[in-house]
């Protein structure tokens, strides 16, 4: 269930909170056809333009769904690993590095590949064991954020840059990972709570920052806009961002004070 009603400021982690919070994980390194839409945001810009740090929402919904420890069918969760969680945290920083005076740079890019979308699982099986292993078996889903399309992607093997897995395993000490056969890397997960980021998503929405985001998108000249997109939409939502951060610094400001009446 929802944790606040959309027309209300969210109340999560700060984002020195989330940014710690994620960091003390234990984040050990293993080692199909579904329709393609063209990005214009993904979820970490989505919610930037809301004034939103998606460190905190993330690091709020994976600290819930550990508090909650419960996994049943049926269940839907938001997931991470440790590619997507490291993007988050790159991009968490280099946002807060830019000022209305800030050369953009293409050291703003992230190159390695990340979720594009909001990535989710739902759990589809009673808790199996197949030797010593144990698992759930899983449906994933991509959430383009954008335009809030759901795409089901079954059992395809590769999808807006990242691995689908049909099972979900489970360590001993209740940690989560995926592994294609028995001999390839198992691949970190953290659920998360998704009841956090549906919260965070509808509060964006209700700011009119993505129409503002539209707006200043068509406003910023021509030549502008086709320099950024040299070096992909990273740099285009940057480019965007930088104009619309007097906007965005409202929001910011409520943010802020939604969480601090939340702790006082």
């Amino acid at each position: 269930m929802s944790s606040f009603n959309n027309n209300s400021n969210p109340a999560i982690l700060s984002s020195e909170e989330g940014l710690e919070y994620i960091q003390s994980l234990s984040r050990t390194t293993g080692g199909g056809s579904a329709r393609q839409h063209k990005l214009l945001l993904d979820p970490t810009q989505f919610l930037a333009i809301g004034g939103l740090d998606h460190i905190r929402v993330a690091a709020q919904g994976i600290k819930q769904a550990l508090e909650k420890n419960s996994v049943s069918l049926n269940d839907t969760f938001d997931f991470f690993t440790n590619n997507g969680l490291s993007y988050i945290e790159d991009a968490y920083r280099k946002i807060h590095s830019i000022t209305a005076d800030t050369k953009l740079s293409p050291a703003l890019v992230w190159e390695r590949k990340h979720p594009e979308v909001r990535n989710q699982l739902t759990i589809t099986s009673e808790l199996m064991t197949s030797g010593s292993r144990r698992y759930y078996t899983i449906e994933t889903r991509s959430h383009y954020v954008s335009g809030n399309v759901i795409v089901e992607n079954g059992s395809h093997d590769l999808k807006a840059g990242v691995d689908r897995f049909n099972r979900l395993y489970v360590r001993n000490d209740g940690s989560y990972y995926f592994q294609k056969t028995i001999d390839s890397p198992q691949v970190e997960v953290y659920l998360a709570d998704a009841s956090i980021f549906d919260d965070c998503y509808a509060y964006v929405l209700s700011t009119g920052a993505v129409e503002r985001y539209n707006e200043m998108l068509f406003n910023i000249p021509q030549a502008t806009l086709e320099e950024a997109s040299d070096y992909g939409k990273q740099m285009v939502f940057y480019t965007v961002y930088q104009q619309l951060m007097p906007y965005i610094q409202e929001s910011i400001t409520a943010v802020n004070a939604a969480s601090e009446a939340l702790v006082n």
